[in-house]
């Protein structure tokens, strides 16, 4: 965990209070413009004080919290493909879209999916479903060696899913499920 040394951490507070003074300044200067309302120079002071405390006070309990570590998407050995899947689940209408994405060794997108779904009881059931949905579209597309990986923990490794994510998320937004393959000469 980073623990910065007391002046860059004296200097990182001047410079957040610097910041805040002039958006303060700012929104005084909005309300003359704009409605016609004068702030007394006491006023903005308490104003710069109050928030200036509140952000030191969000910005520390913020730094307690370990930082997450980023992770890399590898891609698979020459002759196996990778497939990654995330889902999103709309808990109140039980709607969700599986996102799929296979990979082959050079990183290149080969086949794509997002498909919808609706009816399923928990968070839980969704990435279990689609777990089962990526390896059965894999395996439709016809690729018999596969590398799973997911955002189910206890089943499967959780590596660099980012763009199944965002695929998975723009599914939900579609009123169709959505098929991409990639054209290739063998």
């Amino acid at each position: 965990m980073f623990h910065p040394d007391k002046s860059s951490l004296q200097k990182s507070i001047k410079h957040d209070e610097v910041l805040i003074t002039i958006l303060a300044l700012w929104f005084s200067r909005n309300k003359r413009l704009h409605k016609g309302i004068i702030q007394t120079k006491e006023k903005i002071i308490t104003f710069i004080k109050a928030y200036c405390l509140e952000f030191s006070i969000l910005s520390a309990s913020i730094q307690r919290f370990p930082s997450v570590p980023l992770v890399h998407w590898e891609p698979p050995t020459e002759d196996f493909v990778k497939v990654n899947f995330d889902a999103s689940f709309n808990l109140s209408s039980s709607e969700t879209c599986y996102g799929v994405l296979v990979h082959d060794s050079h990183g290149l997108v080969m086949r794509a999916c997002c498909r919808k779904s609706s009816c399923v009881p928990s968070s839980f059931a969704v990435e279990v479903l689609a777990t089962i949905h990526a390896i059965e579209f894999s395996v439709d597309m016809g690729f018999p060696k596969i590398v799973v990986e997911g955002e189910l923990l206890p089943v499967i490794k959780k590596s660099g899913n980012r763009v199944a994510r965002i695929f998975s998320n723009f599914g939900m937004i579609s009123s169709t499920d959505i098929f991409w393959v990639e054209e290739f000469l063998i």
